[in-house]
């Protein structure tokens, strides 16, 4: 005869509850953003486009750069993709000129209502071209704290002195203004 067995088992379940005073608080909606640098010229087009120049030839325009960002930065002017045949760069003086004041009283390139202005640069193309490259080699001290305008002059001259064998050549810069919050 077989004999089969049963074995039973029994699960027993346990809850407890815990009852309890509880408080919570807040601190509002925490919110985060960014600052801005932003930096336009006018004319945002090329300050020169001349040609016909001979030895003693002289010009100047002028520009005011806005800077409406809300960062405090700094402001640089440099130069990026300048060439220059015959070695023309060498014989054409560059004076930059940066107005001590507030900016934005420059009516068209002509400068009329320029005010006092401290030198930033006054040198050959070519050195402008080769040493003022980036923004930590550029010129200016201007820093502004929020939205402000500062007004710039740019001279060129052909030296009296050029040689014929500058005859017939080009150069060209594209001045390049950056600012960097401080």
């Amino acid at each position: 005869m077989v004999a089969v067995g049963l074995l039973a088992s029994s699960f027993v379940i346990w809850q407890s509850s815990n009852a309890a005073f509880t408080a919570t608080t807040t601190n509002g909606s925490n919110t985060f953003g960014t600052g801005s640098v932003i930096i336009s010229s006018a004319p945002g087009t090329a300050l020169f486009t001349v040609t016909g120049m001979k030895p003693g030839s002289t010009g100047s325009a002028c520009l005011t750069v806005t800077y409406s960002g809300t960062l405090a930065a700094a402001v640089k002017l440099y130069g990026v993709s300048a060439s220059a045949t015959n070695s023309l760069d060498t014989y054409l003086t560059m004076q930059i000129d940066e107005t001590t004041g507030t900016g934005g009283t420059v009516t068209g390139p002509s400068c009329a209502g320029l005010g006092a202005v401290t030198n930033l640069f006054n040198s050959t193309l070519s050195s402008f071209s080769s040493t003022k490259t980036s923004y930590a080699t550029g010129v200016s001290s201007w820093a502004p704290s929020g939205a402000a305008t500062k007004d710039y002059k740019f001279t060129y001259t052909l030296s009296a002195g050029a040689p014929n064998s500058v005859m017939s050549s080009t150069a060209a810069i594209t001045f390049t203004w950056e600012a960097d919050n401080t």
